[in-house]
């Protein structure tokens, strides 16, 4: 569903939904990864925007305003020297809620609409 509902969003900027442990390797644009990799069933979402710059930087959010490279260590180090920003600073999701999907492709909607700017402001 997200990976449908995110082509149909964002068009062919859109790489998809993947585990932590795969990175796209197109140029620039937006996909969501799990915070497990592809041998566990999936616990938690994340967005991440690929800005097209030099090095390639990446955007990455998180429903619950946790640091990425403890939430994602594996996915971190395959950034090597590329530069990533841990986007929001206050959680947006409750314990009890599951629309950590949701709410990371609508980030990648609002940050494509409005830019890195506004996207900091949430």
């Amino acid at each position: 569903m997200l990976n449908r509902l995110g082509k149909h969003l964002l068009g062919k900027q859109f790489f998809g939904v993947f585990s932590s442990d795969y990175r796209p390797t197109a140029r620039s644009g937006y996909f969501i990864i799990n915070v497990d990799g592809s041998s566990k069933p999936g616990s938690h979402w994340l967005a991440v925007a690929k800005l097209a710059s030099p090095k390639g930087k990446f955007i990455i959010y998180d429903s619950f305003a946790r640091k990425s490279e403890r939430l994602i260590p594996n996915f971190i180090k395959t950034l090597k020297d590329v530069e990533y920003i841990d986007i929001n600073r206050k959680s947006d999701q409750k314990v009890h809620e599951d629309n950590c999907g949701q709410r990371s492709l609508a980030f990648l909607v609002f940050l494509k609409k409005y830019g890195l700017a506004a996207a900091r402001e949430i």
